[in-house]
């Protein structure tokens, strides 16, 4: 059993270095976007460590995918850059968003477009 968890970390770590490179993200940014250091994000990549759910949900939202992308690496599981965007505000932050765009979608129908 133990072996299938160190494979299941090794093969997590190198779809999101795969996707980090891809993204042109250095390591140390993608971690702070994450809130995790650049050490320990070194060694998720590098299948030394896993990580919690909540620690992968961060970085694979720092990195614009749904947490599916790393278990399944479909393209499918990309998030537009707007969701990834609204993923990462406040709740709070979300209330306005949310209160914006019903008052745009609001105007939009009365302008007809």
């Amino acid at each position: 059993m133990e072996h299938a968890y160190d494979e299941f970390n090794i093969e997590i770590g190198k779809r999101i270095k795969k996707l980090r490179l891809q993204k042109e993200y250095t390591r140390e940014y993608l971690a702070e976007c994450a809130d995790i250091s650049a050490k320990f994000l070194y060694e998720v990549e590098s299948g030394k460590k896993g990580c919690s759910a909540y620690v992968l949900y961060r970085v694979a939202i720092s990195l614009g995918v749904t947490v599916d992308y790393f278990m399944q690496d479909e393209s499918q599981y990309m998030l537009s850059k707007s969701e990834t965007i609204y993923r990462k505000l406040r709740e709070e932050q979300k209330g306005k968003v949310d209160a914006f765009a019903r008052m745009l979608y609001e105007l939009l129908k009365v302008f007809g477009e």
